[in-house]
């Protein structure tokens, strides 16, 4: 009994193209019953329609992640689209609220975050089998962060989808064979567009850069381009004269990474840890596991690729931690800053979940392995549903 049965490529993209509606009708009715908030319409005011293209460009904003990409796609959906309340806005004399406003200005993450969901859908379905497709939706659908940040004109959708296409492309590279040079070098571009979208994302770039040249090829330069031509971008925009910030923890800091990979999850990562280590004990070898040919070279990478990019976000932490003000003045950490992982865990728990699955040809291990994996999935669709709120918008 496998769960790796790879759909037709027409087929996966049909399927894939009905969930994208799915996803875009749920995007719109979130982004239509929810008022836009403060940050909203401060980047809308600051950011967007009080700044033109090469103001933008050059980060000349006022945002903490003046990074531009995400101001400058949505600057271009108001021209395009002659969004007709900008001028009243400017001038102070209006809030949008109205359900155009919520919807105009609600395109961007509405469409970014619905790729995201249907893109690890596709990936699933036409490399593995549609079992791990449709798990791998509804493991989607059930992250706090994806309700939250579907409908919110912010660069988090934006930086979701993004983080989704290079960690896919990364776990495609592993095993692409011919077409491994071509999943590289769109991770690199992958790599650039994040660096004009968010600072923190030097993290993840960091982490898969290394883990590629760990795995994949000890190649210096491909090693340093990855890495550094992307860093480069991120210190420009890092180093503008944006305001000073301070920040303070409201909540436990642990709780911020939690909100992108829950306790569920990383309860399945550490079983698949075991699983790792009890293998290696019992081969007294760790070469198998490190072996391109192995059933669970994807895992093991990704693996290591999930320790590199936790560390780096604990690192994150830490610093802000040391940085914190006796007295709590300034921002609140957000959990936002954190999205990322929330693509991260999903993949980690598709992967994860195949080889734990899979460990064993025993029929009996196999249900018993099932039902776990069920029951944390529907454990986590309700406890999302309850948090994020979700009836609301049915």
């Amino acid at each position: 009994m496998s769960i790796d049965k790879p759909l037709a490529g027409k087929l996966a993209f049909f399927l894939t193209m009905m969930l994208f509606s799915l996803s875009l009708f749920t995007g719109f009715s979130v982004a239509g019953k929810r008022p836009l908030w403060t940050d909203e319409i401060f980047t809308l005011k600051a950011s967007v329609l009080n700044s033109d293209y090469l103001v933008i460009f050059r980060g000349k904003i006022r945002e903490a992640n003046n990074n531009p990409l995400f101001y400058l796609i949505q600057k271009g959906i108001v021209d395009v689209l002659h969004y007709r309340s900008a001028k009243d806005i400017i001038a102070g004399k209006e809030v949008p609220q109205d359900l155009y406003s919520r919807l105009i200005l609600r395109i961007n993450p509405v469409v970014f975050m619905s790729l995201s969901v249907c893109l690890i859908f596709y990936f699933f379905s036409r490399f593995y089998s549609l079992i791990l497709g449709l798990y791998s939706f509804l493991i989607s659908i059930s992250s706090y962060m994806v309700w939250i940040f579907w409908a919110e004109a912010r660069p988090y959708s934006l930086w979701l989808f993004l983080t989704t296409a290079q960690l896919l492309l990364f776990v495609r590279a592993l095993t692409a064979g011919n077409y491994r040079a071509r999943c590289l070098n769109t991770i690199f571009l992958v790599n650039v567009f994040l660096s004009f979208t968010a600072s923190l994302s030097i993290i993840q770039i960091a982490a898969v850069s290394t883990t590629i040249y760990l795995f994949i090829g000890k190649d210096w330069k491909r090693f340093l381009c990855n890495l550094f031509i992307p860093a480069l971008i991120i210190a420009y925009y890092f180093l503008q004269d944006h305001g000073e910030y301070q920040f303070w923890f409201y909540n436990p800091p642990l709780e911020l990474i939690n909100a992108s990979i829950p306790k569920d999850r990383f309860i399945i990562l550490a079983a698949f840890i075991a699983y790792f280590l009890l293998n290696v004990i019992r081969q007294k070898r760790l070469k198998a596991w490190l072996d391109s040919s192995s059933y669970h070279w994807q895992s093991t990478a990704y693996l290591v690729f999930t320790f590199f990019v936790l560390t780096g976000y604990l690192l994150f932490i830490a610093y802000l931690k040391s940085m914190e003000s006796v007295e709590k003045t300034g921002f609140i950490v957000p959990s936002r800053y954190f999205i990322p992982l929330t693509s991260v865990g999903i993949i980690a728990m598709v992967l994860f979940s195949r080889s734990l699955f899979n460990a064993s040809s025993n029929r009996f291990y196999k249900i018993i392995i099932g039902l776990i994996l069920m029951a944390l999935l529907i454990f986590r669709l309700y406890r999302t549903s309850i948090g994020a709120d979700i009836w609301q918008y049915v």
